[in-house]
């Protein structure tokens, strides 16, 4: 299917715009212009209400208004909204062309609004005219599915909800698109069909066999099976989806206790206060103790001896002279008193008081000891004074006073430095944690473990239903095996047995085609994704580049990798532009291996990126659509201008009257809230799309 032609009548800002979309396989592209708040959203929206409906407007449509604002007013109004559409659809061999025209009378009083449903009517276009088709939902329906909507009609940030958001939701959104796309759903269908004849069968057997007792209790437990089996299959994609849910959740809160305590955990930050803290106290009293050792070093006997060297040394000489000439220590009366009591005297003259000589010579000692009292006191001190002083007067075999105040000195500096320190840490962690957002961390680290421990439990669940589903259906097995034995000993048995082996057959064809399209074609589109995605951001699978590789699990998940395998989260690790590519490459894959032949209608695609994955982008994206409708800012346009030439059949430019005089650089040729069109393609301007480069340029 492609878009031929669109008018579109009293849609919000859309007044009787009329749009042709090009349809040339070499110049598929169709670029719409505009400018932010210019109408690109509004003409997105009307075509998908045009072809969908009411389910293709936000929130379903309940408040989204689509009369013109400026119809509003105190009366009540009634106000018709049109969107008609021209598709050519291919049917066979041929193509036919369709018109397809939605209407509704809104009615509008003030600021409230309401609506009926809306009315679709299609006509098929002959060179006679139109013939009108009944049940017009029902005819477009294959070509259009309504949940592949989204994969065919989106802007750039709605189709980010391939890979943003819960994990389980992406997965959702990838299945749904894929097994639309693919057909996946229709052999579903048929597989469900298939069984359901089976029980009905089953049901035959039953009704209609004879009263043998074993063949009836066989059927009965094929019959309890048959419901307990597909109840386990539901529990089981529940179980599953509940397990693949917490996943999320854990990811999604191990991410936030991740960047929680990138900015800081404020338990962390006051522990490493506090030991800031201590340090600072710490040193605070050494820096006390260093102070008290500097000013005791100037009351210290060590810096006597440091001031007094020099008189010291000539002291010392003095007395070392004394002592050397026997003058200290005193020992004169203590000598002279002792050869009294001797009968010889030092030099051996007799002491014998008894004679005469003895009695002289004891006189003239006497006589000497009572001279020698006389310089007793000084010599008693000199001798005091040259024992007592030894310490003092040998400084070498001890620190100098210098060496000790050198010592002070550096402790007294590293503990003013050490106090500065930690002061300076203690008061930087403490304006951090005044910085930091009111986080729990404990708290976020709770909840992390409890969605872990879930997500066990879940998981656990999960193979428990498994393991019960798995043995369920061995029994239906055996079962089903003893009854076609049983059946076989009648005639009616055996055609009963015969069209049950037909429905078996048969859902085991479309069982083994399922899964071979979900392993085969999956694989497919992801490959080709990879290759386009890949491509449009200048990357490859060597180690040089930082995204290597971009694939689809078998569970519909969207998975990057970057060097040697290291797996990236899309939502977090890629840049926004990244993340825009992977999203059209999805979309552009799914629909060039589907070889479904329907528009891509994208709303500012290129936003956020710039240079080469812009023009690759738009480039590849124009090259595997079949027909590519964009609407690009004038921003996004730049640097894309000779794509544009190449490949574009169609172009033109939307402008906001409402941006008179600030933006417009003239004078519109009708007011009001409404969309005006140009025919000035992208490297065109005309007095009606002109505008402003920039917020300072003067104003006409």
């Amino acid at each position: 299917m492609k878009l031929l032609r669109a008018k579109i009548d009293n849609f919000r800002l859309l007044k009787d715009v009329v749009l042709e979309f090009s349809s040339d396989p070499e110049k598929n592209l169709t670029v719409i212009r505009a400018a932010n708040e210019s109408g690109k959203t509004t003409i997105l929206t009307a075509l998908q209400w045009g072809l969908f409906g009411e389910t293709a407007l936000p929130e379903g449509g309940s408040k989204y208004r689509l009369s013109p604002l400026d119809s509003s007013s105190g009366e009540k109004t009634n106000v018709t909204v049109s969107v008609e559409i021209d598709l050519e659809v291919a049917v066979r061999t041929s193509t036919r062309t369709y018109r397809l025209i939605r209407t509704v009378a809104e009615n509008v009083k003030g600021g409230e609004f309401s609506r009926p449903s809306s009315n679709l009517t299609l006509f098929d276009l002959t060179r006679k005219g139109g013939d009108p088709i009944d049940n017009p939902e029902a005819h477009l329906s294959p070509h259009l599915p309504k949940d592949l909507r989204e994969v065919f009609f989106t802007d750039g940030d709605r189709a980010l909800s391939f890979i943003e958001g819960k994990s389980q939701d992406q997965m959702k959104r990838v299945e749904g698109a894929i097994k639309s796309l693919l057909g996946l759903r229709i052999i579903e269908e048929a597989i469900d069909h298939t069984k359901a004849v089976g029980r009905s069968i089953n049901k035959k057997v039953k009704d209609e066999t004879g009263n043998s007792a074993e063949l009836e209790q066989q059927t009965e437990l094929i019959e309890k099976l048959n419901i307990e089996i597909p109840k386990l299959e539901s529990d089981l994609n529940e179980a599953k989806e509940n397990r693949q849910n917490l996943e999320s959740l854990e990811r999604e809160a191990d991410r936030q206790l991740s960047e929680a305590l990138k900015k800081g955990n404020k338990e962390e930050l006051e522990r490493q206060r506090q030991e800031a803290k201590k340090g600072r106290e710490r040193e605070e009293k050494n820096a006390e103790q260093a102070a008290r050792d500097h000013a005791n070093l100037f009351k210290s006997e060590l810096l006597a001896k440091h001031l007094f060297s020099q008189v010291f040394a000539e002291a010392k000489t003095i007395l070392d002279g004394l002592h050397s000439a026997g003058k200290i220590p005193n020992q004169t009366i203590p000598v002279l008193e002792d050869r009294l009591k001797q009968p010889n005297c030092i030099c051996g003259e007799i002491l014998d008081p008894n004679t005469s000589e003895g009695r002289n010579r004891r006189e003239h000692i006497l006589h000497l000891i009572e001279n020698s009292r006389n310089s007793d006191e000084i010599q008693k001190k000199v001798t005091e004074l040259y024992f007592s002083s030894k310490q003092l007067l040998n400084p070498q075999i001890e620190r100098t006073w210098e060496d000790e105040y050198n010592d002070v000195f550096a402790r007294r500096q590293r503990a003013n430095q050490g106090m500065q320190s930690f002061g300076e840490r203690e008061s930087a962690i403490e304006e951090q944690i005044k910085s930091l957002p009111d986080v729990d961390i404990q708290q976020l680290r709770v909840i992390r473990d409890r969605y872990r421990a879930q997500e066990k439990e879940a998981n656990t669940h999960e193979l428990t239903i498994t393991a019960t589903l798995e043995n369920k259906r061995s029994s239906l097995r055996d079962a089903q095996q003893k009854q076609q034995v049983l059946l076989a000993q009648d005639s009616r048995g055996q055609m009963l047995n015969a069209e049950r082996e037909v429905a078996n057959d048969l859902e085991q064809v479309l069982t083994n085609t399922l899964e071979k399209m979900k392993t085969d074609e999956l694989s497919k589109v992801s490959s080709k994704m990879n290759e386009l995605f890949l491509e449009m951001i200048g990357a490859d699978e060597k180690e040089r580049s930082i995204i290597t590789k971009a694939e689809i699990t078998p569970d519909y998940k969207i998975i990057v990798s970057g060097q040697n395998g290291y797996p990236l989260d899309p939502s977090q690790d890629l840049n926004g532009a990244s993340r825009r590519a992977l999203t059209i490459a999805f979309i552009l894959a799914l629909t060039k291996i589907s070889e479904v032949e329907a528009p891509n209608v994208i709303d500012t695609p290129l936003g956020m990126m710039s240079g080469y994955v812009k023009h690759s982008v738009l480039n590849r994206a124009a090259e595997e659509s079949s027909q590519l409708i964009m609407f690009l800012t004038h921003d996004e346009i730049k640097g894309c201008e000779e794509v544009i030439d190449e490949r574009a059949g169609k172009i033109y430019t939307i402008t906001n009257p409402a941006h008179y005089p600030k933006i417009l650089k003239h004078k519109p040729p009708v007011d009001g809230q409404r969309v005006i069109i140009c025919t000035c393609n992208h490297r065109e301007k005309c007095n009606i799309c002109e505008r402003r480069e920039s917020a300072s340029a003067k104003l006409a």
